[in-house]
């Protein structure tokens, strides 16, 4: 099924379950905070001896100018930005902020690629992870995704939703809405442009408990 165009998500705020901003890259957390205007320049001064700073000013080069997001907690918004990864939108060309409709959901979203991470790295039972709730608005029309076929909700495969995520931002979608794969009935939301966020906001923490196997707490930290 195509996709359709909603004129708000369905839910506000979303949520996402991530480290502190700056845990990366952490000599650009207060630059971003400060003056994103000033980015670039830095990131090409600090490039020249700072592999992760190299990177982000490759990540950055693929966001025009007015895509950049301006205003408080930069540094929340921005990360996903400066530091791509490969996920369900993409490949890691470019960046993805992705926040879900409920914590429950956020959770499960995060415990799953988390749980892959400590399963991968053999880590001993009782290690924890611990990360920040953040809330966020996106005040742009949103791509709903949520009846579209089932190929781009392979549990592992991204190829398909990789490749409709490249179709969506080179066709100007700041955002889209789909089905969570890690919870059934939830709903999550993939961001595109960071200058659609607005009022990103840092709640309590949580933590992640694996037991040698699988991630089977989320607890908030008192």
């Amino acid at each position: 099924m195509a996709p359709g165009l909603v004129t708000a998500p369905p839910f506000l705020p979303a949520l996402r379950l991530a480290g502190r901003p700056g845990a990366e890259v952490a000599a650009l957390a207060a630059l971003v905070d400060g003056d994103p205007a000033d980015l670039a320049s830095m990131l090409e001064v600090l490039a020249v001896t700072d592999p992760v700073a190299r990177d982000a000013a490759g990540a950055l080069a693929v966001l025009p100018p007015k895509a950049l997001y301006h205003g408080p907690s930069a540094a929340a918004v921005m990360m996903p930005f400066l530091c791509p990864r490969s996920s369900r939108f993409t490949a890691g060309r470019y960046g993805v902020l992705y926040g879900a409709e409920s914590t429950d959901t956020a959770a499960a979203e995060v415990s799953y690629h988390h749980a892959r991470r400590l399963r991968a790295a053999a880590a001993p039972s009782g290690t924890n992870v611990v990360l920040s709730l953040w809330s966020f608005h996106v005040g742009s029309d949103v791509v709903d995704l949520r009846a579209h076929d089932a190929s781009i909700y392979h549990p592992d495969d991204y190829t398909a939703s990789q490749a409709l995520g490249v179709e969506l931002r080179d066709g100007g979608a700041a955002s889209v809405l789909y089905a969570s794969v890690r919870r059934v009935g939830g709903s999550c939301l993939g961001v595109f442009i960071p200058r659609v966020v607005d009022h990103m906001e840092k709640g309590d923490d949580w933590r992640l408990v694996w037991n040698g196997t699988t991630i089977n707490e989320v607890l908030r930290v008192a």
